[in-house]
């Protein structure tokens, strides 16, 4: 580990897939998304089968104690092409619901509509445990991975789930870019963010 920030493989998976849904489990999108009972649960097991089939190949996966990183490169192509990805995602999301697919089906069809077509890295997503927010982790892990992205000369991209993770982003070169509206009934949204 360099300071402290681990690549991960295949075989952090889980530790990753753990984090990610910790962090993750009072998201305003993602617990609209996967609702109780067992909203932790289910983002877990969505994010150990991320890191498995999106995050490790091709994307890159970075772990630190409390906290995760993963970044997809710029020819990262978000859909099609896997066939069988999606049987074996639902076949990995035991208990989430024909409701939760539903409401992650148009979270992703609304992402996907604004995903920019220039060329960028993914930032697709970065959580800390509950238990260790506020402790510069986040800070920390990009520390650790701008500088080889911006070595590429690309713009990076993410969309933002928490409205108060704007200033930690912006703080870090990322600007708003718009707002991805999920569910107007339910007020659920996005923000988009591109730092050049």
């Amino acid at each position: 580990m360099s300071g402290g920030v681990k690549r991960a493989g295949l075989d952090d998976a889980e530790a990753v897939g753990a984090v990610l849904g910790a962090g993750f489990e009072d998201d305003p999108v993602l617990s609209w998304v996967f609702r109780a009972p067992h909203t932790r649960e289910k983002l877990e097991a969505m994010f150990t089968f991320l890191v498995r089939e999106r995050f490790i190949p091709p994307g890159t996966t970075y772990l630190t104690d409390g906290a995760a990183i993963a970044w997809l490169p710029p020819d990262h192509g978000l859909a099609g092409e896997d066939e069988g990805r999606g049987t074996r995602f639902a076949e990995a999301m035991t208990l989430a619901t024909a409701d939760d697919f539903a409401r992650l089906a148009q979270m992703g069809e609304a992402t996907l509509a604004a995903h920019p077509a220039d060329a960028h890295w993914y930032l697709a997503a970065i959580a800390t445990l509950p238990d260790r927010r506020s402790q510069g982790l986040g800070t920390t892990l990009l520390a650790h991975t701008l500088p080889p992205v911006d070595a590429s000369g690309l713009p990076t991209y993410l969309e933002s789930s928490n409205p108060r993770n704007i200033p930690f982003y912006e703080r870090h070169g990322f600007e708003v870019a718009g707002r991805i509206d999920i569910d107007t009934v339910d007020g659920v949204f996005m923000t988009p963010m591109w730092r050049p």
